[in-house]
This record gives C-alpha cells, sequence and structure tokens, in this order.
C-alpha cells in the first residue's frame, strides 16, 4: 500500500507546521509514502463547469 500525503499550506517545507505534521503521520503508518505539496500551485475552477448550459432534463 502507498500512501499519500497532500500539504496545502502556502509555506516552505522546511519551517511548515501543516507539512510537518502531514510527513509524520505518513512516516508511522508503516506504509511507502509521497507527499504532494500544493505551495506555489495555481488553480482555477474548470471552464466546462460553468460554462455548461443551465438546462435541466426531465423525462
Amino acid at each position: 500500500m502507498k500512501v499519500l500525503g497532500i500539504s496545502g499550506s502556502p509555506r516552505r517545507e522546511a519551517i511548515s507546521g501543516t507539512y510537518k505534521l502531514v510527513k509524520t503521520v505518513a512516516e508511522n503508518t508503516g506504509h511507502e509514502y509521497e507527499i504532494i505539496s500544493l505551495r506555489g500551485k495555481k488553480f482555477q475552477a474548470a471552464k466546462l463547469a460553468f460554462d455548461a448550459p443551465k438546462t435541466i432534463y426531465a423525462q
């Protein structure tokens, strides 16, 4: 089993309490793990979700 840890902190990994907590929890699972930091990533809403017609289909 592989565990995925996700840190959403905007701080660098070296000073982020959130990142350290996620890492500690992942390490203590006893399984292989990978940690992904969302720091510096940009997110946008999906265009299709908001551009889709607001039609309700009923039969």
